[in-house]
C-alpha cells in the first residue's frame, strides 16, 4: 500500500537551508549532557531536570513532531520505549496506549494539565489527538500514583501546547495526498501587555481504504479540533485558562469473533465530541511560597 503526501508549511519566520557537521570533542574534554526540564514530574511551575529525576522520562519536542512528518501523535508514541499503541482499523479508529504492560485506563492522559480520559470508558482515545504547531509531549513511565492517583499506575502522558509568550506569531500547515487525505492546521498567538494568548484549530480527514479481507468498503475518518490558551500575569498573581474541543466522525467495520476474527465488510460509523477546559490561578507570596488553584 503506497501513500503519497504533499505538505506546505507557513510560519512567521524565514527558514534557510543549513548544513551541519558532526564534531567529536577532544579526548580530554568530557561530552556535555543536556538536561531537559519536565513539568509533569513535579506538578509545579518550574519542573524538574531529567538529570535529577528518579523516573524514566521522554520529552518529544516540537522539532521532533515536525521531523517525523506525521500529525497523529499516537504514531509518534510508538517509538517511545515502554509504550504499546493499539488501533482498531485505520486512522480515526479507537486508539489505546499502554505503558509498561498496564492497561489503557492506567495511563493518565493530560492535555495542558487537564485530565482528558473519557468518563464512560475510563481512558483516553488517542485517535482524536493531532499535533498542534509548537506542541510538545512529556512522558513519565512507571507508577506516578503519588502525584496523580490510581489512574497513573502505568505512567503519565502530558500534551502541552505552546503559549503566546513561548511561540508568538502565525503558523499554518496544509497537506494533501492519496486515499483522499487532507490535513491542515492554523495557529495565531501573541501578547498584549500582561496578557498572552494562543488560538488555533486543525482538521484531518481521509476517505479511507478497504480494511476487511475481500471487502469493498472504504473506512475513513474526519477529525477536527479547536483550542485556546490564555494567560495573564500581574505582579505575583498569574491567571491561566485553557479550552479544547475535539470532534471525530469515523467509519467502522463489524468483526467476526466466532470464526476468523477478521473485520467484516459491513458496519456504520461513530461520532465522538469532547470539550476540555481549565481555569487556574497561582499567587506567589513571601519566602517564595505560592498558592495555586485549578478548576
Amino acid at each position: 500500500m503506497t501513500r503519497t503526501i504533499l505538505r506546505a508549511l507557513m510560519t512567521g519566520a524565514v527558514l534557510l537551508p543549513t548544513i551541519g557537521f558532526a564534531q567529536t570533542p577532544p579526548a580530554n574534554e568530557p561530552e556535555k549532557v543536556t538536561d531537559t526540564i519536565v513539568i509533569t514530574a513535579s506538578r509545579g511551575e518550574g519542573g524538574i531536570s531529567t538529570g535529577t529525576l528518579g523516573s524514566s522520562a521522554t520529552v518529544i519536542q516540537p522539532v521532533d513532531l515536525q521531523n517525523r512528518q506525521t500529525v497523529i501523535v499516537s504514531d509518534v508514541l510508538r517509538d517511545v520505549p515502554g509504550i504499546s499503541v493499539n488501533r482498531t482499523g485505520p486512522v480515526g479508529g479507537l486508539t489505546q496506549v499502554r505503558m509498561r504492560g498496564a492497561e489503557g485506563n492506567h495511563t493518565l492522559m493530560l492535555i495542558d494539565g487537564i485530565e482528558a480520559a473519557d468518563p464512560y470508558f475510563g481512558e483516553y482515545d488517542f485517535a482524536t489527538l493531532t499535533s498542534d504547531p509548537g506542541a510538545r509531549v512529556e512522558i513519565l513511565r512507571g507508577e506516578q500514583s503519588a502525584l496523580y492517583g490510581s489512574d497513573a499506575i502505568g505512567g503519565v502522558i502530558n500534551y502541552i501546547t505552546a503559549s503566546g509568550r513561548e511561540m508568538s506569531g502565525f503558523a499554518a500547515r496544509l497537506e494533501g495526498g492519496s486515499f483522499g487525505t487532507i490535513d491542515g492546521a492554523v495557529r495565531g498567538a501573541g501578547t498584549v501587555g500582561d496578557l498572552d494568548y494562543a488560538v488555533g484549530g486543525s482538521y484531518s480527514s481521509i476517505r479511507g481504504y478497504v480494511v476487511a479481507p475481500g471487502g469493498e468498503r472504504d473506512i475513513g475518518s474526519k477529525i477536527g479540533t479547536l483550542n485556546g490558551k490564555f494567560g495573564y500575569q500581574a505582579g505575583d498573581l498569574t491567571l491561566r485558562a485553557v479550552a479544547r474541543y475535539n470532534y471525530t466522525d469515523a467509519d467502522i467495520n463489524t468483526q467476526d469473533y466466532s470464526i476468523t476474527g477478521n473485520a467484516i465488510d459491513a458496519g456504520g460509523s461513530y461520532t465522538n465530541s469532547a470539550f476540555y477546559a481549565l481555569a487556574g490561578a497561582n499567587y506567589a507570596a513571601l519566602d517564595d511560597r505560592s498558592f495555586r488553584a485549578d478548576e
